[in-house]
C-alpha cells in the first residue's frame, strides 16, 4: 500500500538523510590526499623588516609563500636557487647560489596561511638603492648615507646644556637635553620611546620626570647630521635652595648629569 507523504514529513526525512550523509562526506574529505602544487601556483612575496636603512645596518629579508586556498597544499622543497643582494652603486655586485638539504620530502602549507621559505640578512656598503633577489622575486630598498649605530655606540653622547653656568635663588634654569653625534658623517640610530630628566639641590632626593614618545608610523629611525646634536627636550627647572644643583638626563638606559651653582639671591 502506497503512503502519501505530507510536506512536513518529507522535510524531516530530507534532514535525516543529510545528517547521516554529512559525517561520511567529512570523513571522505578529511582523508583526501593533500593537493600537490608548485611554487608557481602560489603567491610569493619578498619582504624586509623596514623600507629604509643606514650604511652597515642589517637588512632582514624573507621570502614568504602564501596558500590562499581553503585547503592545505604541499610543495616539494627547492634545493638550489640563486640569491642576490647588492647596492646599485656597488662596482662588484655579488650573486650567491644557495644549496639546501631538506628535512622532509614535502612542505605542507596550511589553508589561508603562509610560511617563510627562505630568509637572509644583508649589509649595505653603499648609499642609494639596494637590490635583493631570491628565486626570481626582486625587491629594492633605500639606503641613506647615514651610518647605522647602536645606542651603545661611543660616538653617541648625551648632553645637558643650560643658558648660564650659575644662577641666583629664584631664577629658572633653562635646561636642554640632547643626543650628540661625534662622527664626521651622519648617523642613523634606533628611535627612543621614553626619556627622563630631573633636577635636585644636593642632598635633596631626586624627583624624576618621565616622558613617553610616540613616533609617526613612517618614522623608523632617527638621523643626526655629522658633528651635530639632536634636541630631545627642553624644560625649565627651579631650585628650591642655594648650593649645588644637579640636573640629570636618561635615555636608552644611558645617563648624563650636570651640576650648576645656585647663589643666594
Amino acid at each position: 500500500m502506497l503512503r502519501r507523504f505530507h510536506r512536513k514529513e518529507a522535510i524531516i526525512c530530507l534532514v535525516a538523510v543529510f545528517i547521516l550523509i554529512a559525517p561520511l562526506a567529512y570523513i571522505h574529505f578529511s582523508e583526501a590526499p593533500i593537493p600537490e602544487v608548485t611554487l608557481s601556483d602560489l603567491r610569493v612575496e619578498l619582504v624586509t623588516d623596514k623600507t629604509e636603512y643606514g650604511l652597515n645596518e642589517t637588512i632582514e629579508a624573507a621570502l614568504y609563500v602564501y596558500n590562499d586556498r581553503s585547503r592545505p597544499v604541499r610543495i616539494r622543497p627547492i634545493t638550489q636557487f640563486t640569491v642576490a643582494g647588492y647596492s646599485v652603486k656597488d662596482p662588484d655586485p655579488v650573486f650567491g647560489i644557495v644549496n639546501i638539504t631538506p628535512a622532509e620530502e614535502w612542505i605542507t602549507i596550511p589553508a589561508k596561511s603562509r610560511i617563510v621559505f627562505y630568509s637572509q640578512d644583508f649589509t649595505p656598503r653603499f648609499p642609494g638603492e639596494y637590490f635583493i633577489g631570491v628565486l626570481g622575486v626582486n625587491l629594492t630598498v633605500n639606503v641613506s648615507e647615514a651610518v647605522a649605530l647602536p645606542v651603545s655606540s661611543p660616538y653617541l653622547g648625551l648632553v645637558i646644556a643650560t643658558d648660564k653656568e650659575e644662577y641666583r635663588l629664584g631664577e629658572r634654569i633653562n635646561a636642554t637635553y640632547y643626543i650628540a653625534n661625534s662622527l664626521p658623517s651622519a648617523v642613523r640610530i634606533p628611535l627612543y620611546h621614553e626619556y627622563s630628566y630631573s633636577g635636585s639641590s644636593d642632598p635633596e632626593p631626586n624627583v624624576v620626570c618621565s616622558t613617553d614618545v610616540d613616533w609617526p608610523a613612517h618614522v623608523t629611525a632617527l638621523t643626526i647630521p655629522a658633528l651635530s646634536m639632536y634636541k630631545v627636550h627642553q624644560a625649565p627647572l627651579t631650585p628650591a635652595k642655594a648650593g649645588n644643583y644637579t640636573i640629570r638626563f636618561e635615555i636608552w638606559g644611558r645617563k648624563a648629569s650636570l651640576t650648576v651653582e645656585v647663589l643666594e639671591s
